[in-house]
């Protein structure tokens, strides 16, 4: 009989370890608002990289919409979105960040 978490004992062998998930960056639920179109709203930054970030709740955007993603920190990133599909949108950065950047980091 098996418990819970075993294998049944009819149930084949695993030969080769199990594939990991995809596991989100470290950075992947940071909460900030967003500004455009003289209007701010709460954002949530699932991705950020040198370049860019990508960003969820985010609505009413389209590409070349120049924006402001402020942290709550309190620190501010310029940027452009780049694309925009239903809740999500990706922000070219004005200037790229540094590679020790405490965005980065998820340190701030």
């Amino acid at each position: 009989m098996s418990g819970i978490g075993q294998q049944p004992a009819s149930a084949p062998k695993r030969t080769r370890p199990r594939h990991a998930p995809h596991l989100p960056t470290p950075n992947a639920a940071l909460p900030a608002l967003m500004h455009c179109h003289g209007r701010s709203q709460r954002v949530v930054i699932r991705r950020t990289s040198r370049q860019g970030m990508t960003v969820e709740f985010a609505s009413g955007l389209r590409p070349h919409d120049l924006v402001r993603v402020q942290l709550f920190s309190n620190r501010t990133l310029s940027g452009v979105v780049v694309w925009s599909v239903a809740a999500y949108c990706g922000v070219a950065f004005d200037t790229p960040l540094a590679d020790d950047d405490p965005v980065l980091l998820s340190q701030y």
